[in-house]
């Protein structure tokens, strides 16, 4: 095996405090869906992760399969023993590929143990440039994601990639089941089936950022386009308004202050870009509306809690320099656009969340 076609690398990480027990899915062959035979709960939203920040570094997703998984798994338990990209036996990370006999063109492994969630760790890999390096790297169309609990830091994780095939069918799975208004592509739990030339059938989540054509507040049956490594299959999403809808829409107009879909109220924000990037600031800037200001609201993960940081009071201007940030930290932005109306303001709706990670 020549270097070139290997990339290993190691992450190290401590674990503070008191070990929690996580349990994960029981890979049982009684298993509601496929991917859940062969991943856990934990390893399957490592893989969102880990394809979110591809997609959003202009890389295609990688989905995993069963052989490479159970490789992964053997992989993780080693390092509970010994933290090296070293086996227990003395041999090469990779031997476990051939043990499987997984053919591959590239290889290229990540390991870390201390981290308590699939967050913390996928956040730990990409602030290691090494690690980094093979998880947006273009010549990987695999990953198998191996997590197991014990030895002297409580938590353990791997991916091992492997790359060189070529996909010849896509699939995504059938539901009969219907969405309230405003449900997100990533909580449909929606996958696909990949068939590629080398490894047969594997696995990849939908998530957002593979789809396009999904409106969450319109109602009725969607045609969703979803796209995986240069090919696309449509998805069919039914959308349902009920009372508990407009509850749960009371509910997030009470935490994001209220937006009016009333013809008086401005449309949504789009082009929201961001710009001059340094270790402290950077600059956001949008498409001009026809309005009376904008609000731009700011979060330091994409699901979590956004905090209004600025009211801009007039319309001519549609940008703003966000400063006094910690170095290398990714936030998360986005804006609305509101018209005056007596003492009340009327909201558009926010524009496409636009994620920025500082320089360090």
């Amino acid at each position: 095996m020549t270097d070139w076609k290997k990339r290993c690398l190691k992450c190290v990480a401590l674990l503070f405090g008191a070990a929690l027990l996580i349990l994960g899915i029981s890979r049982s062959v009684q298993a509601k869906e496929p991917y859940e035979a062969i991943s856990n709960a934990n390893e399957w939203e490592v893989l969102k992760l880990l394809n979110r920040e591809r997609l959003s570094d202009g890389k295609e997703a990688v989905s995993i399969f069963s052989d490479l998984q159970k490789a992964s798994g053997v992989r993780a338990k080693e390092i509970k023993t010994v933290f090296s990209h070293q086996r227990p036996d003395g041999s090469d990370c990779f031997s476990v590929i051939q043990e499987y006999s997984i053919p591959y063109s590239y290889l290229g492994e990540n390991i870390a143990a201390g981290y308590q969630n699939p967050a913390a760790v996928m956040q730990g890999w990409m602030n290691s440039p090494g690690h980094k390096s093979n998880i947006l790297n273009a010549s990987f169309d695999h990953v198998g994601i191996g997590y197991a609990e014990g030895g002297s830091y409580g938590k353990n994780w791997v991916q091992i990639f492997v790359g060189g095939c070529n996909v010849t069918d896509l699939a995504v799975n059938e539901t009969a089941a219907t969405y309230r208004t405003g449900t997100k592509i990533d909580d449909m739990n929606r996958y696909l089936t990949v068939t590629c030339s080398r490894h047969g059938k594997s696995y990849v989540p939908v998530i957002a950022e593979m789809c396009s054509g999904y409106k969450s507040a319109r109602t009725g049956k969607q045609n969703v386009k979803v796209s995986y490594q240069g090919k696309q299959v449509t998805m069919t999403v039914d959308i349902l308004a009920d009372v508990t809808d407009q509850d749960a829409q009371q509910g997030q107009t009470q935490q994001d202050g209220q937006q009016d879909n009333d013809s008086k109220a401005p449309s949504r924000v789009t082009g929201l870009k961001a710009s001059k990037v340094t270790t402290h600031s950077v600059r956001l800037t949008w498409t001009k509306k026809k309005c009376d200001g904008y609000e731009i609201w700011r979060a330091t993960s994409k699901k979590g809690t956004y905090k209004k940081i600025k009211t801009i009071t007039r319309s001519s201007t549609h940008s703003f320099r966000n400063s006094k940030l910690r170095a290398g930290q990714r936030y998360y932005y986005k804006v609305r656009a509101y018209v005056k109306e007596g003492s009340t303001k009327k909201y558009g709706a926010f524009s496409a969340i636009r994620a920025v990670r500082l320089k360090k």
